[in-house]
């Protein structure tokens, strides 16, 4: 039996520059179509040219908009086709996510929305306006793709469960050799060594980085003979000031590496190099964060906190230890738990590379795809 898909898909998002994890995930988005048959018709919807404009106002991101609405109409071919739609809920974007469904509504595009961000019902608290641009939103929406089953409380007031595909992130395997100098399930071959316990993600104050020292601050008072690193491009020249002067504290004096951004070949050797992965954000849209399938990919016990979909991405006991809030001293309990413990150590590695391998592959990230296009298409 023939499966039956689209052979076209618009695809409206941004792809890098800058990288983050929307951007990273439209790419992967147009490998999957690819990799699946499908062409695709991308239509950038960047209005951010470096991490620096993310989240912020000017007159150029206002011309940079209004181009991006206007190449959104003039994109849609003929014959009501399918539209995945990259939908944020940060309110400057979303109201020209609002313009931009709007022209593709006129052009009778069948939308899609795919949700990477936590914050709908934030957004439509906002008032009686917001409430109804949220709603509306949903309203056009022939489909909504989310990253966990756990979204869906987000949008629940206005997309009906049975419409709702989850389709989790995905990242590609580390690079040949990366693993080189790890056991099969990922951990260190040298036990002899301190634990090094790695942070990687952009130095937000929303993303934990000050958490993650002061956890590993903890540590030391309690005895604990252990490195950390600290990887992540800088967005805020005074919180980094800060990080520095909290990394060279007596405590900490040593025992802290701060790398700053770091791509490719290094970001893979800092992997590769790590025992446990820790990631304690309390980012206010945090949804389903690539830095923990990226580090499970590696086999590395995650411990992260309860935020978005984390939870269900990283199961408890499993793939990692989850915490009930990013507390220095709630992090530092697991971190202790998972340094002294190498029985623990193994079974969560174990368990991090085997989900990995399981559920995040890009090869499952398109069978996923392949099941919400063939959907879409029949019901069509």
């Amino acid at each position: 039996m023939v499966e039956l898909m689209p052979r076209r898909v618009m695809v409206v998002g941004s792809v890098p520059p800058p990288v983050h994890g929307s951007s990273v995930m439209a790419e992967r988005l147009l490998d999957a179509l690819e990799m699946l048959g499908v062409e695709s018709i991308l239509v950038d919807k960047k209005l951010s040219f470096s991490i620096d404009e993310i989240g912020g106002g000017s007159i150029r991101k206002a011309g940079r908009a209004a181009r991006f609405v206007n190449r959104v109409g003039k994109a849609v071919p003929d014959g009501s086709p399918l539209c995945i739609y990259f939908l944020t809920c940060a309110p400057g974007s979303f109201l020209v996510d609002c313009l931009a469904l709007y022209r593709l509504r006129r052009r009778r595009a069948r939308i899609v929305p795919y949700l990477h961000g936590i914050g709908f019902q934030t957004l439509a608290a906002k008032g009686r306006l917001w409430r109804w641009m949220v709603a509306w939103s949903f309203g056009v929406a022939e489909r909504v793709v989310i990253l966990g089953r756990s979204a869906y409380q987000d949008v629940r007031p206005w997309v009906d469960e049975s419409s709702v595909f989850v389709v989790p992130n995905a990242v590609p395997p580390p690079p040949p050799g990366a693993l080189r100098g790890r056991t099969r399930h990922g951990s260190s071959d040298d036990e002899t060594r301190r634990t090094r316990f790695l942070y990687f993600a952009t130095l937000d104050p929303e993303k934990g980085a000050r958490e993650f020292l002061l956890a590993a601050r903890h540590c030391r008072h309690a005895g604990l003979d252990a490195d950390f690193i600290v990887a992540g491009q800088s967005v805020d020249e005074a919180y980094t000031e800060d990080l520095r002067s909290l990394a060279q504290s007596p405590e900490l004096a040593g025992r802290v590496r701060m790398t700053g951004g770091v791509f490719g070949e290094a970001k893979a050797a800092l992997f590769r190099e790590a025992d446990v992965f820790v990631f304690p954000t309390r980012y206010r849209h945090e949804n389903f964060p690539l830095v923990n399938l990226e580090a499970m990919s590696f086999g590395l016990p995650v411990i992260s906190t309860r935020r978005g979909c984390i939870p269900e991405q990283v199961p408890h006991g499993k793939a990692g230890l989850i915490a009930d809030s990013n507390a220095p001293d709630a992090l530092a309990d697991l971190m202790l738990a998972v340094a002294r413990s190498a029985k623990l150590r193994a079974r969560l590695s174990r368990g991090a590379k085997e989900l990995y391998e399981a559920e995040y592959t890009p090869e499952a990230f398109a069978e996923r795809w392949r099941e919400v296009l063939h959907e879409c298409y029949n019901a069509g």
